[in-house]
């Protein structure tokens, strides 16, 4: 089945080839964004390797030296800038899910060039239900399936669910985004591996990574990844 589904796919793309989402021209196949687009797409550079905060020559950042968060380490494939954000917002408040592939693709292209350590499975952050009825979908699933495709590494959605919902998070400071988010993770069914990559589309303030971590090590000795297509 699974060999029949490969050559399926491989068949779709040579009679529909990619159209780049940036600038709307033909790519190769198998890339949503074309070379030229992705050299100009907003790069992340000299990060905090703990939360992924841009222009800190690298280092640990000051707000992780002063509060480390329970994530150990951040991949962020890109700036929270445009041409990302538009793709982002495409996909989470247009509701257009074919907007997951290119996000997806592009994260997992970056994970592997940096060539950081390979986790186990990687986990989506989870939605509240409410919040999955309203919306029809769970943005980060949708890209996680990618990059997991991608990537070759198990996907987990169902060993943590939101217990409660939250208030969105764009609108609140930096402690009510601590506060809104604490402990509103269960851990249902504690992942029997040692490292895990969480997976969402944007990191802001870090906050919600940092409860799922926390929920998450409160359950096992894991190495908590954070993965997400761009920060803020």
């Amino acid at each position: 089945m699974k060999i029949l589904y490969n050559c399926l796919e491989f068949t779709l793309q040579c009679i529909a080839p990619d159209y780049c989402r940036v600038c709307r021209q033909r790519s190769d196949p198998g890339r949503p964004v074309c070379l030229s687009c992705i050299r100009r797409l907003p790069r992340v550079t000299h990060p905090c390797p703990r939360c992924g905060l841009p222009e800190t020559d690298g280092r640990v950042c000051g707000r992780c030296q002063g509060k480390p968060p329970a994530f150990d380490q951040t991949i962020a494939a890109f700036r929270y800038a445009e041409p990302v954000s538009s793709i982002i917002c495409t996909l989470k408040y247009a509701g257009d899910v074919s907007a997951a592939r290119p996000l997806g693709l592009l994260l997992a292209d970056c994970v592997a060039a940096r060539g950081r350590g390979r986790p186990d499975i990687l986990m989506p952050v989870p939605l509240h239900t409410r919040r999955i009825m309203k919306r029809g979908f769970n943005q980060s699933i949708e890209i996680a399936r990618v990059t997991a495709k991608r990537l070759k590494i198990p996907l987990s959605t169902g060993a943590v669910r939101r217990a409660r919902h939250t208030a969105a998070q764009q609108t609140l400071s930096l402690s009510e985004r601590r506060r809104n988010v604490r402990e509103c993770f269960d851990v249902v069914r504690p992942p029997r591996v040692r490292r895990i990559a969480l997976v969402d589309d944007v990191m802001t303030s870090g906050a919600t990574m940092d409860a799922l971590a926390a929920a998450l090590k409160r359950h096992g000795d894991y190495e908590v990844q954070a993965w997400v297509c761009a920060r803020a």
